[in-house]
């Protein structure tokens, strides 16, 4: 058989065919081979970004917040896991059956429609903040549906129990939970903790594969045990408050100080604020006053004057000055008392509270002696505590003060402080004459402070405020604390205003010792700008009472024994009757 043999232009056109094929698969080989160079070297980077976002994520371990507890072991500041629930919308689109599932299983509070127009929102998202604040639990059901495009981020958040009364002094903390405020802030680096971060590779359905690296280790805290007695604080804020609404009262504030190691007991202002809604941490009432606030604080600095006489040899307690007849003059600057009290010794000065008998003590001693007193008890320097805000007070130079400005010094006028600063100064009086520098931490071992006055003068002074509570004729008839024998100073001081000293508008004051004798608690008081009537701008009307509902309260939860075997019930009743004795005193 004849074999066949195709036609000649048959031959040509499967050549051309075959090279035609080769030529587009060398083409096609070429193109992948260019468009692998062109991602490989140019889109390299974006690629491997783009990568990472799908298949690597951060993960924290939560670690929690630092406690803080008072004296006692309270708890004031607990922090606590929270979570908040992530959707990834671009993964959700892909899987519209799992939007039922979401919305059936209710945990979330979001229907069908809540969640899809979520997911529709922002559709090209990777992240999208559902729910914040979710315990833990909950959180843990809502991640337990095993929907791919359904996260829990772990957080944390902060606690106050105490509320109200502590809010100033312990502050509080942000979205991040950093000290912003108050021991909070002051303390945050021990305080702060930092949850360790690890990143690690996902599959396509977002299950963890491993983990890659350790962005950074976990910060440990520390919790922080304050000298704050929260018994105490809750007394002082009740009495405040209740003093600050009945004389009509722009704020009021009480520190409660150990005088034996400078621990603050209690260190609050009314009105405050309630740390555990956020809306209310902001305004005047976030400020512990007693801390951060200085003012004139008037005749509660004639301890201090006398002390300084007392120390220099040239007076005793039964020395006697002339305060007839009720004023002098210096330099045409008048000086003067509430009432011509005639000669008086330095137990009638205190009693009395005569400015015109402790400037002319003061005028007869060397000006640098007295002036030394006042800033070796501490005023015109920081107390010590690290608290945010921290008042320093103002004490003038020596040298730049006149003859006139020297004298009102003297009694509280021409310098300002703290209430914290006048706590700590009355200390020293308390423990014998030993200045401490003030802590907010519970000490455990002795605290060394420095003298600024002798034993035998602290005592007399000690002697000095006892009898200016004892007196029924005195300005501190109403700090009497039934079974207790207690001694202070009361303290009233015009405050500036726009055109000099505002007769309406006062500091009362009143700094006490509790119980006299070996004084448990330094107790100071101020009621500031008090509007409900012409008896309550006085320290003795508005402040005094306070220190006594404190005192005594705080004397029975402490354990200190009655000092007096029997109370003097006519003393504590209808005690507005000495309203009008106090003020013409």
């Amino acid at each position: 058989m004849r074999q066949y043999t195709p036609p000649k232009y048959q031959l040509v056109f499967s050549r051309h065919r075959y090279y035609f094929l080769v030529f587009i698969l060398v083409a096609i080989l070429l193109v992948i081979l260019g468009r692998m160079l062109y991602l490989g070297q140019v889109e390299h980077g974006f690629l491997i970004r783009e990568a990472k976002k799908e298949s690597v994520r951060l993960k924290s371990t939560p670690v929690l917040r630092g406690m803080i507890y008072d004296r006692n072991g309270m708890p004031l500041a607990v922090s606590a896991p929270i979570a908040s629930i992530i959707f990834n919308p671009k993964r959700l689109l892909q899987a519209p059956l799992a939007w039922k599932t979401i919305a059936d299983n209710n945990l979330l509070g979001l229907n069908l429609q809540d969640v899809k127009a979520i997911i529709e929102h922002k559709p090209n998202s990777q992240f999208v903040t559902v729910k914040k604040g979710i315990p833990p639990q909950i959180a843990s059901d809502i991640t337990a549906m095993n929907v791919a495009g359904v996260y829990a981020r772990s957080s944390q958040n902060t606690f106050f129990p105490a509320g109200a009364s502590l809010a100033q002094l312990v502050g509080f903390t942000n979205v991040n939970n950093r000290g912003q405020s108050g021991l909070e802030l002051s303390f945050n680096p021990k305080l702060y903790a930092l949850n360790a971060r690890k990143r690690y590779e996902v599959n396509g359905h977002g299950v963890p594969i491993a983990v890659t690296s350790v962005v950074h280790k976990a910060k440990y805290p520390k919790d922080l045990n304050l000298s704050i007695d929260g018994r105490l604080q809750f007394i002082a804020y009740e009495a405040l408050k209740k003093e600050v609404m009945k004389a009509k009262a722009t704020s009021g504030s009480v520190v409660i100080l150990d005088p034996y190691s400078g621990e603050v007991l209690t260190a609050v202002s009314y009105p405050s604020f309630n740390p555990n809604i956020r809306s209310d941490r902001s305004g005047l009432n976030v400020k512990d006053r007693s801390i951060t606030d200085i003012f004139e604080p008037g005749s509660v600095m004639k301890s201090f004057t006398l002390a300084a006489a007392l120390e220099s040899g040239k007076y005793t307690p039964d020395s006697t000055v002339q305060t007839s007849p009720g004023y002098y003059f210096i330099n045409r600057q008048r000086i003067k008392d509430d009432s011509n009290f005639g000669l008086l010794d330095l137990a009638g000065i205190m009693i009395m509270s005569s400015n015109v008998g402790v400037s002319k003590i003061a005028l007869s001693l060397p000006r640098k002696s007295v002036y030394n007193m006042f800033i070796n008890a501490g005023f015109g320097h920081l107390p010590g505590g690290d608290f945010p805000g921290e008042a320093r007070g103002t004490v003038h130079p020596l040298a730049s003060l006149s003859k006139f400005e020297f004298a009102t010094m003297t009694f509280g006028y021409h310098l300002n402080a703290s209430l914290l600063q006048l706590a700590r100064g009355y200390g020293a009086i308390a423990n014998g004459g030993i200045l401490y520098p003030v802590t907010f931490i519970k000490q455990n071992k002795p605290i060394i402070g420095h003298r600024i006055m002798t034993t035998k003068t602290a005592a007399e002074v000690r002697q000095l405020l006892e009898r200016v509570v004892g007196d029924i004729k005195g300005t501190a008839i109403l700090s009497n604390v039934p079974g207790y024998t207690v001694g202070g100073k009361t303290g009233t001081t015009q405050q500036v205003g726009k055109h000099g000293y505002d007769h309406v508008r006062t500091n009362a004051v009143f700094i006490g010792l509790a119980p006299i004798k070996h004084p448990a608690f330094v107790i100071a008081v101020r009621i500031n700008a008090a509007m409900g009537g012409h008896y309550y701008r006085y320290g003795g009307v508005s402040a005094a009472p306070v220190f006594a509902s404190i005192a005594g309260q705080a004397m029975h939860v402490s354990g200190v024994s009655p000092t007096k075997q029997s109370i003097n019930k006519r003393l504590f009743k209808n005690q507005e009757r000495f309203y009008k004795s106090i003020v013409g005193a």
